[in-house]
């Protein structure tokens, strides 16, 4: 739906395009599973270098890990906001309808979906206790013992890499965070990296 929107709004014919094609897609993480990789980031302390972070971090751990423990569901928004979001997003479509804007879909979809009813009362509802952080690390850490790619790295760790590659690592990150074809060209290798396991 998003894309045929999208495309009405460019004047394209969305039958024309092909969509079903590979994607590095979204993940998600529930919440306790949110605050066990906050801490991990907490100890890392920024001194993990990027590309490994992304390997280990990001693709061993988060997406391979942790988005795919069982039981893990949204992140419910605390009752003691849900009329403050109401009321801003009322005040969006009140907006862009008096302003006379040309908008492709239905303002009314801005609004937040009717509560549960189970939501907790406040965020601090929401904190994971001690105890379930210890069962995610338990189980996070079986599972890279397991997973093909995690494995990999773990028990067959190579030497640290020469510093003309440490330099020239750094050369490819300074040039990405300037230059976008550098940046989109990483993210690619990043992509056939995860859909390999390397």
């Amino acid at each position: 739906m998003l894309w045929e929107r999208f495309a009405g709004l460019l004047g394209l014919d969305p039958a024309k395009y092909e969509t079903d094609i590979p994607h590095y897609g979204n993940f998600s993480l529930g919440y306790p599973e949110t605050e066990f990789l906050r801490r991990v980031n907490e100890n890392l302390d920024g001194e993990f270098p990027w590309l490994a972070y992304a390997s280990r971090v990001k693709d061993d751990l988060a997406v391979n890990t942790l988005s795919a423990r069982s039981g893990r569901g949204s992140i419910p928004l605390p009752k003691q906001d849900q009329d403050w979001v109401r009321d801003k997003a009322e005040g969006y479509i009140s907006a862009l309808t008096e302003r006379g804007y040309d908008v492709v879909g239905d303002l009314a979809e801005l609004r937040p979906a009717e509560p549960r009813g189970d939501e907790p009362a406040t965020a601090d509802e929401l904190t994971p206790s001690d105890a379930q952080i210890a069962e995610i690390a338990t189980e996070s850490a079986v599972a890279l013992l397991k997973h093909p790619a995690g494995s990999r790295r773990m028990l067959g760790r190579k030497p640290p890499p020469p510093p003309r590659a440490v330099k020239l690592r750094h050369t490819v990150m300074r040039l990405s965070e300037k230059y976008a074809p550098v940046m989109a060209a990483r993210r690619t290798l990043w992509k056939v990296r995860a859909k390999i396991g390397r």
